[in-house]
């Protein structure tokens, strides 16, 4: 069956031999595999695979029987995708660097399913945020994606492998969860802070001393001098000779204005 090319992110497995079998995008696809959801598709262009039993039947035998385990397996993983999700931990804290792994479960897993992982991580409605997948260096079956996280709340990452097939279209992605705790500097950094430590002091014209310089300590605080005036008050019935005086000169102006006829 004539195909005018094959599509993006399929692997071409065998192309036509004939010079005359070609187009504009290169020689005629026989055979390609390609990746949809968590299952695998593969493409067979000719019907003369029984001739393979002239050869011998373990070719053709072979040939169908590996086919299908491959194309099947996803079925045998319940539809799950094969390969595993996994963060560091279950919860994080506001501006920790968090790393998902995607990771093939055996060494005789295609490592091309990782090369074509597609993933986001949502937080919240409209919040989703692509992922950047690169794989580790010293193993090709693990990849990695890392992103920092700048908002507390619950995070699910959700990865789909095959390249031109979008999230959105219903496949069921790879997931996993884990939530972004509130920071708590106290908490999780008990220790002294002595360069903010300077700074405040310089900021308010104080200084820091460690306990070692405990002797210092009175000599740190500036004392200066202040004057309070003290006032004292008594009250006038409080002090005898005074009313006595008081009482007598009332008592004298009254005699002499009777005296005088003045009164």
């Amino acid at each position: 069956f004539p195909v005018t090319r094959a599509k993006r992110g399929a692997v071409v497995l065998a192309q036509h031999g004939d010079p005359r079998m070609r187009n504009q995008f290169g020689r005629h696809v026989l055979m390609a595999t390609h990746l949809y959801g968590p299952g695998r598709t593969v493409f067979i262009g000719f019907d003369s695979t029984y001739r393979w039993r002239y050869l011998h039947e373990e070719y053709f035998d072979g040939f169908w029987a590996r086919l299908i385990d491959r194309v099947g397996r996803s079925k045998v993983l319940d539809a799950r995708y094969p390969f595993k999700l996994a963060v560091d931990k279950s919860a994080y804290r506001v501006g920790d660097r968090i790393t998902v792994r995607a990771e093939l479960p055996d060494d005789s897993s295609d490592a091309t399913v990782l090369s074509e992982l597609r993933g986001e991580i949502e937080w919240g409605p409209d919040t989703a945020q692509p992922l950047e997948w690169e794989p580790l260096p010293d193993n090709p079956s693990v990849y990695q994606a890392a992103f920092p996280a700048n908002e507390a709340g619950a995070y699910t990452v959700r990865v789909a492998a095959g390249a031109g097939v979008e999230l959105e279209r219903g496949l069921r992605p790879a997931t996993v969860e884990f939530r972004v705790e509130p920071p708590q500097a106290e908490r999780d950094n008990p220790t002294l802070d002595r360069p903010l430590l300077e700074e405040i002091a310089a900021a308010s014209g104080g200084t820091v001393l460690a306990m070692s310089q405990k002797d210092k300590l009175a000599s740190a605080f500036r004392t200066h001098e202040v004057s309070r005036p003290l006032e004292y008050r008594d009250e006038i019935w409080d002090a005898p000779l005074i009313c006595g005086a008081v009482m007598l000169l009332l008592t004298l102006e009254w005699i002499l204005r009777k005296k005088y006829r003045m009164a």
